[in-house]
């Protein structure tokens, strides 16, 4: 499952790389949960909000919308850059457990008085739970970023970069019955 951009997300056959499905439903997969894939989606009009639609993994049809997450009103929930808005997910019993973060910069020009610049950085985070069988979104114990990542599942590769600021992950991961890597 793939992002395009911050408008869709696809499912692309990996044996050869033929598309299974597009979606404009949601934005940005996170988990497969049994046969649905847990994506974020925008809330029309507010790009403070995300929602987590659950799309069918064999069709990509929407399942069940959650209610919307409002973050802080400088937060941009569709942003492509994860250094600007990351979002990630686990299973926990029957619920989608959801953590964010969101930083935000100064991107002018010359260095700013430090008021200005005090002003233009932001951070905030947050944690929502999203129950899977009616999509009720309520705020959870915030967790420490990355907590969801286990720090030895993911090896890098030992390819060189395309930009200084490319990392590969290169171990494979499980989800359901099936084996995927880079």
């Amino acid at each position: 499952f793939f992002a395009v951009g911050t408008a869709a997300v696809e499912a692309i056959d990996l044996a050869d790389g033929s598309l299974l499905w597009h979606t404009a439903a949601a934005i940005r997969p996170l988990l497969v949960v049994r046969h649905l894939l847990a994506a974020q989606a925008p809330v029309p009009g507010r790009r403070n909000a995300l929602r987590i639609v659950l799309l069918d993994v064999r069709n990509g049809e929407p399942v069940l919308r959650s209610e919307p997450v409002l973050l802080p009103e400088w937060v941009d929930a569709c942003a492509r850059a994860p250094e600007t808005f990351l979002c990630r997910a686990r299973l926990e019993a029957q619920a989608l457990v959801v953590a964010w973060e969101a930083h935000a910069r100064y991107s002018g020009g010359a260095a700013p008085p430090r008021e200005v610049l005090r002003q233009a950085n932001r951070e905030a985070a947050g944690t929502v739970r999203i129950d899977l069988d009616t999509g009720r979104a309520e705020a959870a114990a915030p967790e420490s970023p990355g907590a969801s990542l286990s720090a030895g599942t993911l090896r890098e590769s030992d390819a060189p970069p395309s930009s200084p600021d490319v990392v590969w992950q290169t171990e494979p991961w499980q989800t359901g019955d099936r084996l995927a890597a880079l």
